[in-house]
């Protein structure tokens, strides 16, 4: 079980924010964990610690000082971890599983992982700083109880996937008109066009918060060729939205540029020049070189 995924931490969530945001730091009480991680309680109730094989859920904010490193609250979706033994070696040198196998429902803490190499290395951290892990559990369940949220999501997410199959006829129409009105000269007067050369028409503005670097995205698409009108991919036929961090260099340079323009539940058209897109030299076969791309998009509240 390889716990702490670092490279999202080092490269997905490069994201510092004000100390506002961190869990109440009241706890008075410190104590060592079996791994050997100093703990701080905040919040500890009468509430059972998870047994081995029951599933966790939890809200975690990494954090080095008054400096967010990482916040899942930012993902849309609460971490959830199988609770191995606690004798388990890789566990034990794990800070947050430590910290979870003494943690009840509605407990509070933070976890203290001292500095290391790697630590110094990716963060910078000194000698004597610590990466501390904020918690929150949520909620503990069996793993009887576990498989049946999960079969509930299942079919959720089955009936979410053909609902979207069925718009994938409609949002095709919808995208090849508004194509071909771009190619005619039509939509002038509609589009917003950036240094950059991007080009935009946002359709609904949307009620959400407008997108800041690092926010977690998740967005319907229908991507076209603008030469020829040819569909190359889209979100609505695979039922399932995209999801992203918005701003870090995980999609093309005009997606990135777009969506810290809109605001969450905003739907608009972009049209991305190759130099925003894939460049010169296209990606071979699905883009040719040069290509501008037209992205009808539904970015999710």
């Amino acid at each position: 079980m390889k716990w702490i995924n670092w490279t999202i931490i080092f490269f997905a969530t490069v994201i510092f924010t004000a100390c506002g945001e961190l869990p109440d730091r009241g706890g008075a009480e410190v104590i060592e964990t079996e791994g050997g991680f100093e703990m701080v309680w905040h919040k500890q109730g009468e509430g059972a610690a998870p047994n081995p094989g029951d599933y966790v859920y939890f809200h975690r904010v990494v954090t080095i000082g008054d400096s967010v490193v990482h916040d899942s609250r930012r993902s849309g979706d609460m971490p959830v971890i199988e609770m191995p033994p606690q004798d388990d070696e890789e566990a034990q040198s794990q800070p947050e599983l430590n910290a979870l196998h003494l943690m009840g429902e509605g407990d509070s803490a933070t976890v203290m992982m001292p500095s290391n190499e790697m630590l110094m290395e990716g963060f910078g951290l000194a000698e004597d700083e610590t990466l501390d892990f904020n918690i929150k559990v949520h909620d503990i369940v069996s793993p009887a109880a576990f498989q049946e949220r999960m079969l509930e999501q299942q079919k959720e997410q089955e009936q979410q996937r053909l609902k979207l199959a069925e718009r994938e006829g409609e949002v095709a129409e919808l995208a090849a008109e508004i194509l071909s009105d771009y190619k005619a000269g039509n939509l002038q007067d509609q589009i917003v066009e950036t240094e950059s050369g991007l080009r935009y028409i946002v359709h609904e503005e949307g009620s959400g918060d407008q997108f800041t670097r690092g926010d977690v995205a998740d967005v319907h698409y229908y991507g076209l060729l603008v030469e020829d009108g040819s569909m190359f991919d889209n979100s609505f036929g695979r039922g399932a939205t995209f999801n992203l961090n918005v701003g870090v260099g995980m999609v093309i340079q005009g997606w990135d540029e777009a969506l810290m323009k809109l605001r969450k539940g905003a739907v608009a058209t972009l049209f991305i020049p190759h130099q925003l897109a894939y460049g010169e030299a296209g990606q071979p076969p699905v883009i040719p070189e040069r290509a501008e791309l037209m992205f009808y998009i539904e970015v999710q509240e």
